[in-house]
């Protein structure tokens, strides 16, 4: 590792790593909850293909993350519905039809280092009652999404989970991970160009508690302007996710 790539990691305090573990009962009651998450969206995408790139750019980013034995899964799910969201243990998720708004595999590890961050920062762990809590496909919107699963956006759908100190956090842990797998930073701000646009802009009662997309657009630029100027042109792999992904939707 090179005196520059050690220079652009994070210093990760004791208490986020130690988020990301929990005692073994708490961790068994997620385990069972998983699979009616995974079934309220769809279940996992039967493409072992994409299921493979995916967990592989996962992979990737935790490794940039520190913390690549923490049992990281990275699993499509098979909607059409846009979200992306992490539950505690490791488990990142990514839906199909999010999938199919991207342009390439930048941004696709915009997304996924967002996510990897909020369990790295020990974000996730906080979900444990409400995933506990669960009952109904309602609920279970509200633990993965913030909103109603059909209006998600997982660059401003976090705040009926996380704060906003949360969520500008793993903005910037996941910039760090995906800059320092060699991708171009940009992608970060063309993503939320692109949900801005699907969603038609955000609810009013993201505001509250969300940074807004000015807001981060300002502080990502300024990170990457200080921080990540050189890896900007940096690689998008366009084609190869177009061939991998988009013929496959």
């Amino acid at each position: 590792m090179n005196r520059f790539i050690r220079k652009l990691s994070p210093v990760l305090p004791l208490c986020f790593l130690a988020g990301c573990v929990m005692p073994d009962e708490q961790e068994m009651q997620v385990m069972q909850t998983i699979p009616r998450i995974e079934k309220d969206f769809g279940g996992v995408w039967g493409d072992a293909t994409v299921q493979r790139y995916v967990s592989e750019i996962g992979l990737g980013l935790s490794r940039s993350s520190g913390n690549e034995d923490a049992g990281w899964e990275f699993k499509v799910l098979n909607s059409q519905l846009s979200n992306a969201f992490a539950l505690p243990g490791g488990k990142v998720y990514v839906t199909r039809g999010l999938l199919g708004k991207l342009e390439n595999e930048a941004q696709l590890a915009a997304i996924l280092g967002h996510e990897i961050a909020h369990v790295v920062c020990g974000h996730t762990a906080g979900q444990l009652q409400r995933v506990q809590a669960a009952q109904d496909g309602a609920m279970m919107s509200a633990i993965v999404g913030g909103f109603g699963a059909d209006e998600v956006n997982p660059f401003v759908a976090g705040q009926k989970r996380f704060s906003r100190e949360q969520e500008k956090e793993a903005d910037l842990y996941g910039l760090n991970y995906m800059a320092r797998q060699g991708y171009d930073p940009r992608a970060v701000l063309r993503m939320m160009d692109i949900f801005q646009f699907a969603c038609g802009g955000e609810r009013p009662e993201a505001k509250s508690t969300h940074p807004s997309s000015d807001n981060r657009r300002q502080y990502l630029q300024e990170e990457i302007g200080r921080r990540y100027a050189r890896f900007v042109g940096g690689k998008t792999n366009e084609a190869r996710f177009r061939e991998i992904v988009l013929q496959r939707q």
